[in-house]
C-alpha cells in the first residue's frame, strides 16, 4: 500500500496567494536546480547526513502544508543535496513544482519540466513508488495532457489498488478522453469505496455527491441502450436524484436533473 507523503489531488487545492518574497524564493530554487537521478551520485552517507536530510524533508512538509512553495523547493532540495536518494523528497519536490505552477506567470514550463523530472528521479530509484506516479497523472491531467496521466494513474492503482484517489482521478480522465464505459466503472468502484468504508474523507456527502453526478454524465452519454436493465438516461436520472439527496445544494446535479427530464422548475431529488 501507498505511504501518503503530502499527497496533491487537483481538487484539493485551496488557492492562496504566496506573498512576493515567497516567489522570488521561488525562481530562485528553480533557476539553481537541475532535477537529477540518483545513478552515478557519489555522495557518502552518514548517520549524521542520513538524519539532516530526513530533517530537511519533514521541514520540506511542512512548508508544503501552508502552500509555502518557494521554501518547500529549497527545504526539499537541500534534503537532497544530503540524501539524493531520498525518493519521497523527490516526490513532495514535484508536489512543491506543480503546487506552485498556478502563482508563477513566468514560470509555469520550467516548474512543469522540473516537477516531471523530479517525479520521474523517485519512480528511477523505487519503480513502486505509487505516489510518484499517481501525482504524476495528476500533473498531466491538470495540463490536460491525458493521454500521459491515464498511464500512470493506472500504474499507481496496479501498485495500490486500493488508491481511491488514482481511481477517481483516473475515471476523470477517462470521462475527459470519451471512454465513457471505462469511467463509468471507475465512478461505481469510487463510489464502492466510499460506501464501504475503503475510502475515508472529510467531506463523504460532498464526495459522494460529485461521484454520483459525474457517473450520471457519464451515463447520460451513452446510447440508451447500452445500459443493463433500464434506459441510460434512466439510470443517469437516478445518479443525479442520488447526488441531491446527498448534498440538495449540488447546482450541477440539479441543472443537469432539469435537463434531463426537460422540467427547469426540478431542483430536488424528489421530482
Amino acid at each position: 500500500m501507498c505511504k501518503n507523503h503530502a499527497r496533491f489531488t487537483s481538487r484539493g487545492m485551496a488557492p492562496l496567494s504566496p506573498p512576493s518574497s515567497v516567489l522570488v524564493i521561488l525562481c530562485m530554487a528553480l533557476f539553481s536546480m537541475i532535477a537529477r537521478p540518483a545513478e552515478g551520485l557519489e555522495v557518502p552517507f552518514t548517520a549524521g547526513t542520513l538524519k539532516k536530510a530526513e530533517e530537511l524533508f519533514m521541514k520540506g512538509n511542512t512548508y508544503l502544508q501552508e502552500q509555502d512553495f518557494g521554501n518547500a523547493v529549497v527545504s526539499y532540495r537541500e534534503a537532497l543535496d544530503a540524501n539524493p536518494k531520498h525518493a519521497d523528497a523527490w516526490t513532495n519536490l514535484g508536489n512543491a513544482m506543480s503546487q506552485a505552477i498556478p502563482y508563477s506567470e513566468n514560470q509555469k514550463k520550467g516548474l512543469f519540466n522540473e516537477a516531471v523530472k523530479a517525479y520521474n528521479a523517485a519512480i528511477e530509484l523505487n519503480s513502486e513508488h505509487c505516489e510518484a506516479y499517481f501525482n504524476l497523472g495528476v500533473l498531466y491531467h491538470t495540463h490536460n495532457r491525458l493521454d500521459m496521466s491515464i498511464p500512470n494513474y493506472e500504474k499507481a492503482i496496479t501498485i495500490d489498488p486500493n488508491h481511491y484517489d488514482a481511481i477517481s482521478n483516473l475515471g476523470s480522465a477517462k470521462h475527459k478522453k470519451g471512454d465513457l464505459d471505462g469511467a463509468v466503472d471507475l465512478y461505481q468502484r469510487s463510489i464502492e469505496m466510499i460506501e464501504s468504508g475503503g475510502a475515508i474523507m472529510a467531506d463523504k456527502p460532498g464526495t459522494l455527491s460529485m461521484l454520483h453526478y459525474l457517473l450520471g454524465q457519464a451515463l447520460s452519454s451513452l446510447p440508451p441502450s447500452r445500459c443493463i436493465g433500464s434506459p441510460c438516461p434512466e439510470r443517469a436520472a437516478q445518479q443525479f436524484r442520488t447526488a441531491l439527496r446527498h448534498n440538495p445544494e449540488n447546482e450541477e446535479a440539479k441543472h443537469a436533473l432539469s435537463a434531463l427530464i426537460s422540467d427547469p422548475k426540478t431542483t430536488s431529488a424528489s421530482a
